[in-house]
């Protein structure tokens, strides 16, 4: 059956007119609303920076007994008897290397010292009948010599294919896996010690330089673990870099300290470093927020004010002390209490209703 030119255009006007009387009968769609959901947020309630006769110091931990283990010849891992988090204790075998090989040299090595040394003690007993030359016997001595080395080489080599805890501690890292090939040198696995822990922070210059004539106070310096903020842990001056750090211009300062009994204390870990200072009172004392936090319009740095009577957020224009680094000191525009959105401010906007994110919350 052919179909006309004629047919299709009346099937067009038929289905446009058809499309035309649904989109008329179709109430409007609603406009979203969008404080119908609250967003959540990540909220900071704000306190002062310095507690009374305290600095705070962002604080990064580090470890004296961080060892990085190698094999010290290449090789296929044989053996791998250790995971990452467990404890080890001083001697326990770590890992091996494939020992088909170095066993069948080392074995090889032995046969041929134990010949030349039975030679040489032959040649001593000659010696004495007149038997043999002086110069014989040098020379049977010499190669005794030359093979007892190749021996303690062929040892050695046996030995270089076992990693051995060198301490107690626990497994920080494990780099490869069963059966993979690894280089001479190459990390295989990294030990933690239980001692050795340090805070590390930057000072700069201009603090170092109006330190000059004070002396380091212990006493009543401590630290606290983003991870247990509640937990004081006493903290000793151990060193300072005398060379400042070409980009930033601070100096390093380290303290030592202990991890408490019921605390897993790791390198990585982020800390704050409370230290002594009479000059810090009541009058001095600052707020300090998040860069996360702040966004620029114009020439003007904002953040997002919680409203706590409806959770809505309000544009709240802020000034801020020059300075670089993760959190920026406060002149004007906020004050203790009040809460800030601290993450995806560029998500927002102002009278937007939000809740605090939790682990959760989904972003909607």
């Amino acid at each position: 059956m052919h179909l006309t030119t004629s047919f299709y255009r009346r099937l067009f006007t038929s289905l446009s007119l058809l499309l035309c009387l649904i989109a008329c009968d179709s109430p409007p769609a609603e406009k979203a609303d969008k404080n119908s959901t609250p967003r959540p947020v990540k909220l900071l309630e704000l306190k002062y920076a310095n507690k009374i006769g305290f600095l705070a110091h962002p604080a990064l931990i580090h470890s004296e007994q961080l060892r990085e283990l190698s094999f010290e010849q290449s090789g296929v891992i044989e053996n791998l008897l250790v995971v990452e988090g467990q404890r080890v204790k001083q001697g326990d075998i770590l890992a091996q290397l494939d020992q088909h090989n170095i066993n069948d040299k080392l074995r090889s090595a032995r046969a041929e010292f134990n010949n030349l040394d039975d030679n040489y003690k032959r040649a001593q007993r000659l010696i004495s009948e007149g038997a043999i030359s002086r110069s014989e016997l040098k020379q049977r001595k010499s190669q005794r010599d030359i093979s007892r080395a190749q021996l303690s080489s062929a040892e050695k080599a046996l030995k270089d294919t076992t990693l051995i805890a060198p301490y107690n501690g626990h497994i920080a890292t494990v780099s490869l896996k069963k059966h993979q090939s690894v280089q001479a040198g190459n990390t295989v696995i990294s030990l933690l010690g239980q001692g050795g822990l340090q805070a590390k922070i930057n000072v700069p210059a201009h603090i170092i330089a109006r330190a000059k004539n004070k002396k380091v106070q212990n006493r009543g310096n401590y630290l606290t673990l983003a991870a247990s903020p509640t937990t004081q842990i006493p903290i000793h001056f151990k060193e300072i870099s005398l060379e400042a750090d070409t980009l930033s211009q601070t100096y390093e300062v380290r303290f030592s300290f202990e991890a408490p009994a019921e605390l897993i204390v790791l390198p990585g870990m982020a800390a704050t470093l409370w230290l002594k200072d009479n000059k810090i009172n009541s009058d001095s004392q600052t707020i300090k927020i998040p860069l996360s936090a702040i966004f620029k319009e114009a020439e003007t740095h904002y953040v997002w004010l919680l409203n706590k009577d409806d959770m809505s957020v309000v544009k709240q224009p802020i000034k801020i002390a020059p300075a670089v680094g993760a959190q920026l000191t406060i002149l004007s525009g906020l004050s203790v209490g009040d809460s800030i959105v601290i993450s995806g401010v560029s998500y927002l906007s102002a009278g937007m209703k939000v809740r605090a994110w939790s682990i959760n919350s989904t972003p909607h």
